[in-house]
């Protein structure tokens, strides 16, 4: 246990550090594949290599060195996941507003029997676009509107 502990530390120094310290997960780089700092020590005069020395004994004990990770920025998340949940809220509030007015209508139905406006509501609650388009229109025209409705739900139990 004492090695794999030590192993870790060295493992967070690197990141820390920069360096190019890969964990169990992290798929490695090609080798054939230059990293920036390869490329330019490569092209350096004989001056640049005590430089390089300074670099390599910084970082970690591969020689290569790497990039630090960097977070995703959450402002943007934020902001989005915010967006979305007014956007939900206004939805809902129009959606009770909706369910309001059709529980008033079924409180107070103008010139209707009971089992006609019980009916109605059924029809006519379970798709959102009539709903929309009853609530829209004057109380004259829902009459004719749930008169149909009932009208056509008739027609189609006795085909069936």
């Amino acid at each position: 246990m004492v090695n794999f502990e030590k192993l870790c530390d060295v493992y967070a120094s690197d990141l820390a550090k920069g360096g190019n310290a890969k964990g169990p997960g992290e798929q490695e780089v090609a080798e054939d594949e230059p990293f920036p700092n390869e490329a330019h020590m490569n092209s350096e005069p004989a001056g640049g290599v005590h430089e390089q020395t300074k670099d390599d004994n910084s970082t970690s004990s591969s020689g290569k060195q790497g990039r630090k990770r960097v977070y995703a920025d959450s402002d943007g998340l934020e902001t989005g996941l915010l967006n979305m949940s007014n956007s939900f809220a206004k939805y809902l509030e129009s959606e009770k507003k909706n369910a309001n007015t059709m529980a008033d209508i079924g409180k107070n139905p103008p010139r209707l029997d009971d089992d006609q406006v019980v009916m109605a509501v059924r029809i006519i609650g379970r798709d959102p676009e009539d709903s929309d388009l009853f609530l829209q229109m004057e109380d004259r025209y829902k009459v004719i509107f749930v008169k149909q409705e009932l009208e056509a739900a008739k027609n189609k139990l006795k085909d069936a």
